[in-house]
């Protein structure tokens, strides 16, 4: 850990210098430090409880990236938003058999759930606090139509067959994407996609499946939600996250508004069963190539 860092964990930095050292990292064409260690592949969950992120999260507890189409958007307003725009590119429709591979705290389960009580959701994910999480909102909302499970997707095996398949910000958790997506490529129903929200870096290594549609997002999206949430962590109390957490949200934050080669971005991807060929990558983050901003 470099200087810089210890003394910003230590409280001893203002907001203003560390942005301006992780700005002078990017420039440098380097990944800030906190956010190279976080994107580690391969990490096991940190089984952080549900209510570490609840005081700062939106109320639909969704750890990705929101959508901000104005302005004046709120935290809950851009959740319902990126929802929203997800199913819409996953082109959900009602009756689904869907699974939710790396469910998090069940925001996009829950949102499919409550606006098409004919669905049949599968929440799956690797993280014993999240499912718990998931479990609860489950039964207090009385939602019939959702199951969870706990479950890693390098592993889970299953013999339902899926009309959606759903991995948002999955990917860049497992040493082998490329080995993930085949399997959840084989889970899908007689036209049947997958639709992938992922991250890519300014050193993403890319891997030969060819998605049928693609969409770039601006990475200032996820930077105005990264904002959102250490505005309203900053906002609170005794539940304030700590300054190791509050690093790692700076430094994405800028990552994700940087305008040079060093900037983060965010890409949506719709697959089809046998949209692999070739040689695979070993470690694709966001196989394909990156689409058109929002349309």
């Amino acid at each position: 850990m470099s200087l810089v860092e210890a003394l910003a964990e230590a409280g001893a930095l203002p907001d203003s210098w560390i942005r301006a050292w992780i700005r002078a990292q990017l420039r440098a064409g380097r990944t800030p430090p906190p956010l190279a260690r976080a994107a580690v592949p391969g990490q096991p969950p940190l089984e952080l409880p549900a209510a570490f992120f609840e005081p700062w999260l939106g109320p639909r507890m969704k750890l990705s990236c929101g959508r901000w189409p104005t302005p004046t958007t709120t935290l809950a307003e851009s959740e319902a938003a990126m929802l929203a725009l997800t199913c819409e590119r996953a082109g959900l429709a009602p009756g689904m058999r869907v699974l939710d591979l790396g469910a998090g705290f069940g925001a996009l389960a829950l949102w499919i759930a409550e606006r098409d009580p004919s669905a049949q959701v599968l929440a799956l994910s690797n993280s014993e606090a999240e499912t718990a999480c998931v479990r609860t909102r489950v039964a207090e909302r009385g939602d019939a139509n959702v199951t969870v499970e706990r479950g890693d997707a390098r592993t889970f095996e299953t013999r339902q067959r899926f009309d959606r398949i759903l991995a948002i910000e999955l990917l860049e958790h497992v040493a082998d994407p490329g080995a993930v997506l085949a399997r959840a490529l084989s889970w899908l129903a007689p036209g049947g996609r997958l639709f992938v929200q992922g991250l890519a870096g300014p050193r993403t290594a890319r891997g030969h499946l060819t998605p049928e549609r693609a969409w770039a997002v601006d990475g200032r999206e996820y930077a105005r939600t990264l904002e959102a949430w250490l505005g309203s962590a900053d906002r609170l109390r005794s539940t304030r996250p700590g300054r190791r957490w509050r690093l790692l949200l700076l430094a994405c934050a800028e990552a994700f508004s940087w305008p040079g080669p060093g900037g983060w971005r965010l890409e949506h991807a719709l697959f089809a069963p046998g949209c692999m060929s070739g040689a695979e990558n070993a470690r694709p983050l966001l196989p394909g190539t990156p689409g058109k901003p929002y349309d």
